[in-house]
């Protein structure tokens, strides 16, 4: 009898022990490795300043460029390596309004329209960026080629694309 009471009480035990256990922990605690991912954004506020600009012309365009390395050996090729990377990017083009300038002849408005700018540096959209490298025999290390072109991208998008115009295209005029 003594046994049989002794097994009901820790069985009870056991029981409401488990349960409270259920009841009163998140199910996460329960496991011996717990993971879990904090994502944190920080922003401040540091200047804001008016700017003298006015888009008056967008351009997206697939950019495409590539750089190739040769290794020789004593006069003899022994290797090359051509890397490609290639992008859509955005390209703003801006008048400074305060230099338009205004002119009244016969009851007809005329508005000189300066140079356009190029707006930089040159947005371009991460998701579309494609990288490429073949390397041929003992051709030199195309990770490094790829990183040097990747440090002269914003130039070269710079140079690609800036447009000086003395007058603005017809299309503008209006």
């Amino acid at each position: 009898m003594f046994k049989k009471t002794r097994i009901i009480a820790l069985s009870f035990i056991t029981l409401t022990t488990a349960g409270f256990i259920i009841l009163f922990l998140p199910t996460n605690k329960l496991s011996l490795i717990n993971t879990g991912e904090v994502s944190k954004s920080f922003s401040q506020f540091i200047d804001l300043k008016g700017a003298d600009e006015y888009v008056v012309a967008q351009l997206v365009s697939d950019e495409e460029f590539t750089a190739e390395q040769y290794k020789i050996l004593m006069g003899f090729f022994v290797g090359d390596t051509s890397v490609k990377l290639s992008l859509v990017a955005h390209y703003k083009y801006y008048v400074k309004l305060g230099e338009l300038k205004l002119t009244v002849e016969n009851d007809t408005v005329f508005i000189h329209v300066p140079k356009l700018n190029l707006s930089t540096p040159v947005a371009f959209e991460f998701s579309t960026i494609r990288e490429s490298v073949n390397k041929f025999l003992f051709g030199p290390d195309g990770k490094e080629l790829l990183d040097g072109l990747k440090q002269e991208v914003s130039e070269k998008l710079r140079v690609n694309r800036l447009l000086i115009l003395s007058s603005p295209p017809a299309a503008l005029i209006r």
